[in-house]
């Protein structure tokens, strides 16, 4: 085992998504859960020093907060579309 961390560089959750969909995920997946598996999910990529994951958690966190105010803002939230249908770059 090694302490180096796991990701390789271009290899983030910042490569793949933004935190306004992950958010969106995660509300479809947990419900009213989402912001504890959102916290988890920081937890996790902290203690593997992914420091890029860390910081797209929190703000998927961050998202999921804001949501959970009185008066959220007014924001179109868009479907997420199933990873097997999203186009990637070359």
């Amino acid at each position: 085992m090694t302490d180096e961390p796991l990701e390789a560089p271009g290899d983030s959750f910042w490569d793949l998504a933004e935190p306004r969909h992950g958010a969106i995920a995660l509300r479809q997946w947990y419900g009213d859960d989402a912001a504890a598996a959102a916290q988890s999910c920081a937890d996790a990529a902290k203690i593997d020093k992914r420091d890029d994951d860390y910081r797209f958690w929190i703000a998927v966190l961050a998202r999921l907060k804001s949501w959970d105010r009185p008066d959220p803002p007014q924001e179109e939230i868009p479907p997420c579309r199933p990873a097997a249908t999203r186009q990637r770059s070359p």
